[in-house]
């Protein structure tokens, strides 16, 4: 489980059995494409600002990436699952993040947290 949380999960314990080696290196190698990618015209701040731009979409669709699961006589990529994993996978972990809660009856327990709001004289 570690692994899935810092985005390097082991895909040998997915089934099916592992992948053939040429399926394997189809999917670390367009998995390179996309890391150049992102590193080159992606910048994380900016989508948080103001969302994914035309730019970035447009050079997903040029890669491929919108057409990992299609068969290739449609235009696509045929990505088996693995490699279908490998690319989310790999733009998720462009950062890590976390949160903690120091609420006394609540913890860490995210699902026991409280709120109430109360009507304020000022308010009235």
């Amino acid at each position: 489980m570690s692994g899935l949380f810092i985005g390097r999960p082991d895909f040998d314990l997915l089934p099916p059995e592992p992948e053939p080696p040429k399926e394997k290196a189809i999917g670390e190698a367009y998995c390179r494409e996309i890391e150049a990618f992102l590193i080159e015209h992606v910048d994380a701040d900016e989508i948080e600002r103001d969302g994914i731009s035309r730019q970035v979409l447009d050079g997903l669709l040029e890669i491929g990436t919108f057409g990992m699961k299609i068969p290739k006589e449609y235009g696509g990529l045929c990505f088996s699952h693995k490699n279908y994993g490998r690319v989310p996978t790999l733009v998720a972990r462009k950062a890590i993040s976390g949160f903690s809660l120091t609420e006394s009856p609540t913890g860490s327990d995210v699902a026991n947290v409280q709120t109430e709001a109360v009507l304020s004289v000022d308010d009235a």
